[in-house]
């Protein structure tokens, strides 16, 4: 499976290429497309409704809109029933209760972009060949993108921070004595060794999955590419975001094919050049288009590109 992220700056038709590339590539192979950028435009492209469901316009091609604000609750009940039940003790001194401030939490948008994405890869990749995301604008695509490896580190630290917990509940309980009946009820809900606690196996799954979702981006079946306008403000934005997006490949692209004003080589030459020089191994991808399909075009399932 091929798994392919269209991003940019936005307004540079970064949806417009993304719905370009998936349907030339629904001709031979089974194609998911999935927005997850809040402004939707995929389904204006194609001229249906999504409004946040799925919807497949031939056998090979499926599009699909994430409801961004959904994704977020969901998430957010997902972790705080997570917690309720893993610091359940906690209800003795009510402070469970703060659970729920954690929806006003930074990068909650980002953790749950990130969990549709994995989950539309280990749930969906058998049954397609190549899987489109056209993602919102370069910040935050760069963000949640960057979030794996973050996390991994995070996690490595919080583990070890527990570890110091636990050998320190060791010495607590080896220099007390004896316990009391009273003190023996409470302990049963107190883990002492690694195996037998909740909070730390719960760090070691979700690195596990970390890796393996990093493991995923940063193969060779993961790629970027990075939508631009063919001027020399909107390219200097791909030459800086190339190196942070943290996957195996990238890709430059644009969807239109003019001439800068005032210059007598045309853009495509002087980009390609302009490339080849500052990405190494990465290259220029080329003109997918010259100019943005007309929608009506797309609805009627056209063999070709069609142009305005």
């Amino acid at each position: 499976m091929r798994i392919l992220f269209y991003t940019g700056k936005g307004g540079v038709r970064k949806s417009t290429m993304a719905a370009a590339a998936a349907w030339q590539l629904s001709k031979k192979k089974r194609v998911l497309v999935v927005s997850l950028d809040p402004a939707h435009n995929l389904g204006d492209i194609f001229c249906v409704r999504l409004n946040g469901r799925e919807k497949r316009m031939s056998d090979n091609l499926l599009l699909r809109e994430v409801d961004l604000q959904k994704l977020s609750r969901d998430y957010l009940e997902r972790e705080i029933g997570v917690l309720t039940r893993t610091y359940s003790y906690l209800q003795v001194l009510n402070l469970d209760r703060y659970f729920s401030v954690l929806k006003y939490s930074p990068g909650i948008e980002e953790y749950a972009l990130l969990t549709s994405i994995e989950e539309t890869i280990r749930k969906d990749g058998a049954n397609f060949d190549t899987v489109i995301f056209d993602t919102p604008p370069t910040g935050l695509t760069l963000r949640f993108l960057a979030l794996p490896q973050i996390t991994t580190a995070w996690i490595d630290r919080l583990a070890g921070i527990r570890r110091q917990i636990l050998d320190k509940r060791h010495t607590i309980r080896k220099i007390r004595g004896p316990a009391t009946e009273e003190e023996k009820q409470r302990e049963e809900k107190l883990s002492y060794d690694e195996k037998d606690d909740a909070v730390l196996q719960r760090l070691m799954a979700l690195k596990a999955n970390y890796e393996s979702l990093t493991g995923i981006l940063q193969g060779p079946d993961c790629g970027v590419v990075l939508v631009f306008n063919p001027d020399m403000l909107s390219c200097a934005s791909p030459r800086g975001s190339w190196r942070a997006c943290g996957t195996s490949t990238c890709r430059f692209a644009s969807s239109s094919r003019t001439r800068s004003p005032g210059r007598t080589s045309p853009w495509p030459t002087r980009l390609r050049r302009n490339f080849a020089e500052r990405s190494g191994t990465h290259r220029f991808c080329g003109w997918l288009f010259r100019r943005t399909w007309p929608a009506a075009s797309i609805r009627r399932r056209t063999t070709s590109l069609k142009t305005w």
